[in-house]
């Protein structure tokens, strides 16, 4: 398969099981997609859209989609399936997790809260997450995040469980 056809590919599965973005995230992707494509950015000799920025945005999440759904209880377990690949726990290493806090009150400067994340994984994708964002959302509280190009959330510090503010 080519690469016009693993993109289609990534475009249908992120329609299919990407939706639950609010509109104030959409409105964000849809402005990246137009802002690119109007000083001229092409993918495949056409115009950016938002597909293929929300793309952009959940391609680790479609990465993971396999182990996922190993470790998704389907109500057929115990039926004499293969045992599922986290069951071998010699898989793990330090670069499989990620390390997170929050402090807030005495812990803290001014007693306001701090969250912190640090991504324990290979860096392959290290050199593309190079743009900080300082995030100011209408609702919710002001963050800095590291991201890439086109990314509307962190790019070096996603997680299968998100944690991020209301807003998001």
């Amino acid at each position: 398969m080519g690469a016009k056809e693993y993109w289609k590919d990534y475009r249908t599965t992120a329609n299919a099981l990407f939706r639950g973005f609010n509109d104030e995230i959409l409105a964000e992707m849809r402005g990246i997609a137009d802002g690119a494509s109007d000083v001229g950015a092409r993918l495949q000799e056409r115009r950016i859209d938002l597909m293929a920025i929300v793309v952009a945005n959940v391609t680790v999440e479609m990465g993971e989609l396999a182990s996922a759904v190993s470790t998704t209880p389907t109500g057929l377990e115990g039926l004499g399936f293969e045992r599922p690949p986290y069951s071998d726990r010699k898989r793990d290493s330090v670069v499989d997790h990620c390390r997170a806090f929050a402090a807030t009150g005495p812990a803290t400067r001014d007693g306001k809260m701090v969250i912190g994340h640090v991504t324990w994984w290979p860096l392959t994708l290290a050199e593309q997450t190079n743009v900080l964002l300082d995030v100011k959302p209408a609702l919710g509280h002001r963050m800095l995040i590291q991201s890439y190009p086109g990314g509307i959330e962190s790019g070096a510090a996603r997680t299968g469980t998100r944690t991020t503010p209301e807003w998001f």
